[in-house]
């Protein structure tokens, strides 16, 4: 069976992909608005390939899922709940923070990448000039301790080293579900998700919450970022060690868009004379 659209409209889409095999597993993606056509939700693609249904739920531009209400959420997904009995609803980012809020209406389990709800009161001493606008979004949802489950007890992958992820979860997370998982992922940033695919990690990290349903490890190694990876092939092209920087170049190349990347290949280019890592 293909792609079926659930909801179409001007404020938010919903895509189902129907698993290939009989499943009793439903997750749901929840993405923010995203410039790339052809893109899927977080565990999009990995949960096809464990033989689970998938719904993709996306939001509008400026709407942070407010305009989307669990009720109406609940109708379009309705159909599919009697043979989706274990149901797991992830994202991240915003995208976070609509798994954890709708997760309640569905009796899921959220999975949660530094969750954030930016036009919530809380964030605007993070706001930037240019972002400020997000602050007068009027906000329809409760807050998360006003509406959770505690007994759905959601998994939730942050950096307690950004202030903004840190405050969410303590404001918001930890008063609503006590025995949720919490899982510090010091150093990586906002973007956990994406560091933690990096690190091959991201797989075995889904496939323990979605399939084993068990605490998952983390594996996470603080030194091995994208950053500190860019310094090391950084200091091989500055002593003329080719086969040391193509190394670390090499494993950048899962994350390019690491800032600096493009300037490193440059100095490889011309210390080698060739563009090939490998």
């Amino acid at each position: 069976m293909q792609s079926l659209v659930l909801i179409g409209t001007d404020r938010h889409r919903m895509t189902l992909r129907p698993s290939q095999v009989e499943s009793d597993t439903l997750v749901v993606s929840f993405v923010p608005p995203r410039p790339l056509p052809g893109m899927t939700g977080l565990g999009a693609s990995f949960a096809l390939w464990l033989g689970f249904s998938h719904v993709e739920v996306e939001d509008s531009a400026a709407g942070q899922f407010q305009q989307l209400s669990p009720e109406e959420l609940h109708k379009a997904l309705a159909p599919l709940l009697p043979d989706h009995p274990r149901r797991f609803f992830c994202g991240a980012s915003l995208g976070g923070h609509a798994a954890l809020y709708y997760a309640n209406w569905f009796n899921a389990r959220a999975i949660a990448f530094a969750p954030r709800l930016p036009g919530h009161a809380y964030f605007r001493p993070w706001l930037t000039a240019g972002r400020r606008r997000l602050a007068r979004l009027p906000l329809s949802h409760r807050d998360l301790p006003d509406v959770a489950d505690p007994a759905l007890r959601p998994s939730v992958l942050f950096d307690p080293w950004i202030a903004a992820d840190a405050a969410y979860v303590d404001r918001f997370v930890r008063p609503a579900y006590p025995e949720a998982w919490f899982l510090p992922v010091r150093g990586g940033g906002h973007k956990v998700a994406r560091l933690l695919a990096y690190q091959h990690r991201l797989k075995p990290i889904l496939a323990d919450i979605l399939v084993h349903e068990r605490q998952p490890e983390l594996g996470y190694d603080l030194d091995g970022r994208p950053r500190n990876h860019l310094r090391l092939a950084r200091k091989a092209l500055n002593r003329g060690d080719a086969p040391a920087a193509s190394h670390w170049l090499f494993q950048l190349m899962r994350n390019p868009a690491t800032p600096g990347l493009v300037e490193a290949m440059d100095r490889y280019h011309a210390l080698t004379g060739s563009a090939l890592l490998r």
